[in-house]
């Protein structure tokens, strides 16, 4: 106040006189409750007037009331409880009271002190201004700390705590538990036991109280029910009996629940956690396979191999299934699997057997034993062991006459299996060197002797019409064949499975010179003391050959197709050349084979030659090595004219010279002799591909179907040849 002289007083101007007011006895101001008001000083002059300060105008005054005592209300002896991750926060903060009941600032926290020895581990609760989650199990003591004074001993009250950590959580291991019956076991109970209980653990970690229910369902397990259950110990099941199947375990788990715990077991709730289930499925063992074998003609099939029992679980990726022929060579492929597909239900290959014989079927795991395979397709009520299945041989015939033998071994005891009624319908006759079979039309089947089909042997058959014959498979030759020749001819059959060049069929042979060897129209060699010479470049498999063989005693060697590598080549696959001379050898059994030499020409393997009988072309020849390998199809005493073709001006030329149709004329060392006429002669019909007629004929001026002498021919493969008539 101004000046500092001056006589006047101040006085107090509350706001709020409930919060600060005069006192009883006067002259002082007395705090009345907590509170906030405003006291304004003011001084009244002697004339009345009041005076009031500009700045401040009032003084905010705030009146607190401390934190006497606080209580902890819990009446109770035993501790208050929670489970491990309870928030106890809001539980404990209503047992609370904070005096008195005006306190300016009530508000308090809680310490948690472990009632064990040692420090309080990192970890052990955590807390927050609204929160306390024990983390740990144990007693502890929580004491309420004053926020207006934690000094004051009146406000500070504790109370015991017991944390408890129950299961609340269930896992498997395995949503699906697969054990595979083993009857032979007589404690498979036990180890089913074992197995299930192994697949259940408890969470979380560190639990010590477990409790709740397990129940069983399905055909898989049988249990005693009281001794399966949740306890301290875990979850456990007692299998008492186990068999194929499948049952549900189903664990349900309990656990205190203290959220109103008021220290009487009254008041003690029971939580529940969300029932989990796993199955346990009892399989039968793999204990092998059922088969069931489809076989085409082609020798393509289906192998289909079913597990044993029906539903037994295994892994098929895990099987190696193998077919093999073990009759020939190791590096043979002789079936081959082109696909595969893998099923719980079984497995299906797709195969293609290349070569007749006995295919075995393995089925089984690395490193373990094969599983046994039973035949499907077998009556009675045991099923018989599958024993692999059998690649027939298959032999096609064309109409008329052929040389043939057979590449698959000795089948002299199956000529009832060969001559089956559909093949016997079209079959006429054969023939060996020593024998005859014949298609009878009133008394059927009949021969003079005894009638093979082997592989040593050719034999010379007519069909009436094309057809095919099957036989079970003979014995695959590991060892060379030699044939013994007699001086003369000799019929002799192709050892071979395979196509096989003359020169690896006779690896190493020697034989007298002059020997040949004779097709039925695939051409001819004669050895020449060194090697093969001739139009034959091939033993093919189940064709015939008829040896000629100038001396007594000698024997032709045929190497081992054992020693060989796999061939290639098609079943019945033979090499057709392109050829201008047409002709049907079917109609004759036997032919002539003959070596000339064509006088008087500049080049001669230009030429290539047809043989005829009249105009009727019945056969042909080559030029090798200078001489023309001739094969011609005629009946003995026929005379057989020759007509010559240049392969590079398409031009035709007659021989000079005729035969009389004999089985062998000409040789290496002396052949016969041919010249060419002086005149130029036509051929009544030209063909390009052997078989192939002409279509179209021209002259000169591209008139067709002319009458002059000299025409232009257009074959149906394309070619265009010359024909000159007389």
């Amino acid at each position: 106040m101004t000046p500092s002289n001056t006589t006047d007083q101040v006085s107090w101007e509350i706001g709020d006189q409930t919060i600060i007011g005069m006192s009883a006895a006067g002259g002082a101001y007395a705090l009345l409750k907590p509170g906030t008001t405003t006291v304004t000083p003011i001084v009244t002059k002697r004339d009345g007037t009041v005076l009031r300060p500009s700045n401040p105008s009032a003084i905010t005054t705030t009146v607190e009331q401390p934190v006497k005592t606080i209580q902890f209300n819990w009446t109770s002896q035993n501790p208050n409880k929670a489970n491990v991750g309870d928030d106890v926060y809001s539980r404990l903060a209503a047992l609370v009271t904070v005096l008195p009941e005006q306190a300016t600032n009530k508000d308090f926290t809680f310490k948690v002190t472990p009632l064990s020895s040692g420090s309080t581990p990192a970890g052990t609760y955590t807390q927050t201004d609204n929160s306390l989650v024990f983390n740990n199990e144990g007693y502890y003591e929580v004491q309420v700390v004053s926020a207006d004074n934690a000094n004051l001993d009146g406000a500070k009250a504790h109370i015991k705590f017991q944390v408890e950590n129950p299961a609340k959580q269930v896992n498997f291991t395995k949503s699906e538990l697969e054990i595979m019956l083993d009857e032979s076991n007589q404690e498979f109970a036990a180890t089913v036991s074992t197995m299930v209980n192994r697949n259940i653990s408890l969470g979380p970690d560190g639990w010590s109280i477990a409790s709740g229910t397990i129940a069983v369902t399905g055909n898989a397990l049988t249990i005693d029910q009281q001794e399966t259950k949740v306890s301290n110990d875990g979850a456990k099941v007692s299998v008492t009996g186990a068999a194929e199947g499948t049952s549900t375990v189903t664990v349900t788990l309990q656990w205190n629940d203290y959220s109103n715990y008021d220290g009487t077991n009254a008041s003690i709730g029971t939580a529940q956690a969300t029932p989990q289930s796993f199955t346990v499925k009892i399989v039968s063992k793999l204990s092998g396979f059922t088969a069931y074998n489809t076989l085409n003609a082609d020798g393509t099939g289906t192998l289909r191999l079913e597990p044993i029992p029906v539903g037994a679980q295994y892994d098929a990726d895990a099987i190696l299934v193998t077919l093999a022929n073990s009759i020939y060579p190791d590096d043979w492929t002789a079936v081959s699997i082109s696909n595969r597909t893998n099923g719980t239900d079984g497995i299906t290959l797709t195969y293609t057997a290349a070569l007749p014989g006995k295919v075995s079927v393995t089925a089984k795991e690395t490193g373990a034993a094969g599983y046994t395979i039973y035949d499907g397709n077998s009556t009675g009520s045991q099923p018989a062991v599958f024993d692999g299945f059998q690649v027939p041989a298959t032999y096609s015939f064309a109409s008329g006459w052929q040389w043939r033998s057979n590449s698959y071994g000795d089948e002299s005891s199956y000529a009832d299996e060969f001559f089956n009624s559909t093949f016997t319908a079209s079959f006429g006759e054969a023939r060996t060197q020593t024998a005859l079979l014949i298609n009878d039309d009133l008394w059927g089947l009949f021969s003079d002797g005894t009638f093979g089909i082997s592989q040593r042997q050719c034999y010379k058959i007519r069909m009436k019409a094309a057809a095919s014959t099957t036989l079970t498979y003979g014995t695959f030759p590991q060892e060379g064949q030699s044939v013994s020749l007699y001086k003369g001819w000799t019929w002799v059959g192709s050892p071979y499975v395979y196509n096989r060049s003359l020169t690896s069929a006779f690896q190493g042979v020697s034989v007298p010179q002059g020997t040949r060897i004779v097709s039925k129209n695939s051409g001819f060699a004669e050895w020449n003391g060194t090697s093969w010479t001739g139009s034959l470049k091939t033993i093919e498999k189940n064709q015939g050959y008829i040896v000629y063989c100038p001396e007594q005693g000698a024997s032709l060697p045929f190497r081992s197709e054992y020693t060989m590598s796999q061939g290639n080549d098609a079943a019945g696959a033979r090499t057709v050349s392109q050829s201008v001379w047409s002709y049907d050898d079917s109609q004759f059994a036997g032919n002539m084979t003959m070596i000339a030499l064509l006088n008087d020409v500049d080049n001669p393997d230009d030429y290539t030659v047809g043989a005829f009988v009249g105009e009727e072309c019945r056969g042909e020849g080559v030029v090798v090595d200078g001489r023309l390998f001739i094969t011609a199809h005629a009946n003995s005493g026929e005379q057989v004219s020759f007509r010559l073709h240049n392969e590079l001006t398409g031009e035709f030329f007659d021989v000079a010279e005729t035969v009389s149709c004999q089985q062998m004329l000409g040789t290496l060392a002396r052949p016969f002799q041919m010249s060419i006429t002086d005149v130029t002669t036509g051929i009544s019909e030209m063909t390009g591909l052997r078989g192939q007629h002409a279509v179209e004929t021209y002259d000169l001026m591209g008139r067709k179907n002319p009458n002059s002498r000299l025409t232009i021919i257009r074959t149906a493969d394309g070619k265009v040849v010359k024909r000159v008539k007389n």
